[in-house]
């Protein structure tokens, strides 16, 4: 089950927050060996503001098995901050309607279908908030096969916003994913055309 937590209602959802906090370490520090802040086995960073929005997948057994974290760019970005040369327009910061994800992960061991199941239901949790708050766009990095495991598997079109880079032998690089009624149709129909050939199969 998907939910979204901001300051707002964190105090309702506080051990669903601590757990995508130990989900991303074993993400970013355990698995990809990220050198990024963490404490007592929870990954933070600068960008954990009062903006930030979770958007979090529970397990039956309330842990956080998958994760993404939305800010709007005017307040803080990290594409701006760190990695401004993979961007060509640095007036996409400006915008107030286009906001910024970061930390996608979702837990290894998790069984190919949950997983993929969990990914396409962060994918329409983009999209079934961006609607709600009037979000143009999201920007963010990933390395490109993540991306088009994400995205293009899931019938979402992106472009790139820059030039790739090779950080710690992988290929990196920024993207923007318009929120529009089209590309979340696209996304959908997938979804109906991968329903029917699972039904199809179990037959």
């Amino acid at each position: 089950m998907i939910f979204f937590i901001d300051y707002q209602n964190m105090h309702l959802h506080g051990s669903l927050l601590l757990s995508q906090h130990q989900l991303r370490y074993k993400s970013f520090v355990e698995r990809q060996n990220y050198d990024v802040f963490n404490y007592k086995e929870l990954e933070y960073d600068q960008y954990d503001t009062p903006s930030a929005k979770y958007i979090v997948y529970k397990s039956a057994k309330d842990h956080a098995i998958g994760v993404c974290r939305l800010t709007p760019v005017s307040h803080r970005s990290m594409l701006q901050d760190l990695f401004p040369e993979m961007v060509d327009d640095h007036n996409i910061f400006l915008e107030k309607d286009i906001w910024e994800g970061t930390r996608f992960c979702v837990e290894k061991n998790l069984p190919p279908e949950v997983r993929e199941k969990v990914i396409r239901d962060l994918v329409n949790a983009y999209f079934v908030f961006s609607f709600k708050n009037k979000i143009s766009s999201i920007i963010g990095i990933m390395p490109s096969y993540i991306l088009r495991q994400v995205f293009k598997k899931n019938g979402c079109a992106y472009r790139y916003l820059g030039k790739p880079k090779l950080i710690d032998g992988q290929r990196i690089q920024a993207a923007i994913l318009n929120i529009t009624q089209e590309n979340y149709e696209n996304f959908k129909k997938l979804d109906k055309q991968e329903i029917f050939t699972r039904k199809k199969v179990a037959a």
